[in-house]
């Protein structure tokens, strides 16, 4: 070669870099990268725990989800995310451009969120809490969505929802001034993606023969793959959870010892609570593998500030909450979370304590779908719905709004997608 076009010399300067700056501790950031492996690892165990629950003909659309969401969310974040969610704010609500492309983000110095690791380690890090967040509502709305249409939300979702609750919580926002404290994305991650979830599996309709399988209980296509997964989703949440801590320590420790607590008391919890339901039958591992993933989503905002009494109690907590959200999720709601989810607390309230509010649910009938969603494979048409939308007790409340709701199922403003 001629010239010295290939000299070291002319290397961008955050690679010649050999003496860091001062903040940087050395165990704090090998704790971090090998946090950001280990959450790396929950990616093909999401796609494995997803596809094993679920119809083998969905597994390749799960597992091209996953791969082109991961790598589609992460140069998303490089390019916007980081600064948005943790450049400077602007009004609470979001923040500005100054980091676009991770432009003045160091590999050799700290930022005030990452005060002894490197700034880059700590973008890296949180790339991953980005990258995952939309792709945990994959599996809810399987069979529903094209691919093409499947990317645009998702990319969408992730810039209107998951960047402006980050910063609200995590980045300066106006949640993190009035105190909200959210540990490993509780708030940030678990609420948000269950919520959307939600809304989704709700306005895509049910799957084709829906009430042929109990609700939409359709077999698991292969145990072991999901059963691997739910080991790899495991693993990866203590780099989730205690790379959260962003040092090593007593607070790493404890998060860790929360997580794992937490999630195997709430595995036990559904356990029981199938075993108790299963007319003698003993438990199947597809309760356990729900329960211990709840438990985990559950005791992620709480896991670096509860001690091993209070993470006893939470779990079984999650496990009963969870396990009744499920139940009201298939059974009352009626709507086709193709997996386990945790509902929303205003879901929750309505559904659990509300009493005042009771009735049955409707979802609209046989409607001929969009081009924007999947629908039926073979005839084009939402699956209809065969219970009657008839009043219950008391006034009934609506939950969802949709425009093609069949005759009876309103609230003040006209037609309900689903109401109580």
């Amino acid at each position: 070669f001629r010239g010295d076009w290939w000299s070291p010399a002319r290397l961008p300067a955050v690679v010649m870099a050999t003496e860091v700056d001062g903040c940087v501790d050395g165990a704090d950031t090998a704790w971090v990268l090998l946090s950001f492996v280990l959450v790396l690892v929950m990616f093909p165990g999401l796609a494995l725990f997803e596809a094993g629950l679920l119809p083998a003909k969905d597994t390749l659309s799960i597992f091209v989800q996953t791969l082109v969401g991961v790598t589609a969310l992460s140069v998303m974040w490089d390019v916007i995310g980081y600064t948005l969610v943790f450049g400077p704010d602007h009004s609470g609500i979001i923040g500005d451009f100054t980091h676009a492309f991770l432009y003045n983000v160091p590999y050799n110095d700290c930022n005030k969120f990452a005060p002894t690791i490197p700034a880059a380690a700590f973008a890296m890090f949180q790339m991953l809490f980005a990258s995952i967040c939309p792709l945990l509502m994959t599996g809810s709305f399987a069979s529903r969505f094209r691919f093409w249409p499947w990317l645009v939300f998702t990319l969408l979702w992730e810039l209107l929802v998951y960047y402006p609750v980050a910063h609200w919580v995590w980045g300066g926002g106006f949640l993190q001034q009035r105190g909200v404290i959210d540990f490993a994305g509780g708030i940030v991650v678990h609420v948000t993606s269950g919520s959307g979830a939600f809304v989704c599996a709700a306005m895509l309709g049910r799957r084709k023969d829906y009430e042929l399988h109990n609700n939409g209980e359709f077999p698991p296509s292969n145990l072991p793959l999901a059963v691997t997964g739910t080991g790899l989703l495991f693993v990866g949440w203590f780099g989730f959870n205690a790379g959260s801590a962003l040092k090593t320590g007593s607070l790493a420790t404890s998060t860790v010892a929360s997580t794992q607590i937490g999630g195997c008391v709430s595995a036990l919890t559904w356990m029981v609570a199938a075993s108790l339901t299963g007319h003698g039958l003993p438990p199947g591992v597809v309760s356990v593998a729900n329960g211990g993933i709840a438990g985990l989503a559950g005791i992620t905002p709480a896991s670096g500030f509860i001690d091993n009494r209070g993470t006893l109690g939470l779990g079984l907590v999650l496990g009963l909450t969870t396990w009744a959200g499920n139940i009201i999720l298939k059974k009352k709601l009626r709507v086709d979370d193709a997996l386990v989810r945790i509902l929303p607390l205003t879901i929750l309230k309505h559904a659990m304590f509300d009493r005042s509010h009771r009735g049955h649910v409707c979802i609209s009938g046989s409607v001929r779908c969009p081009r924007l969603f999947g629908g039926d494979r073979l005839s084009g048409h939402r699956p209809s719905c065969n219970s009657k939308c008839t009043p219950g007790p008391g006034k009934r409340r609506c939950l969802l709004r949709r425009w093609d709701a069949p005759a009876g199922c309103t609230g003040r403003r006209g037609p309900c997608r689903v109401c109580l």
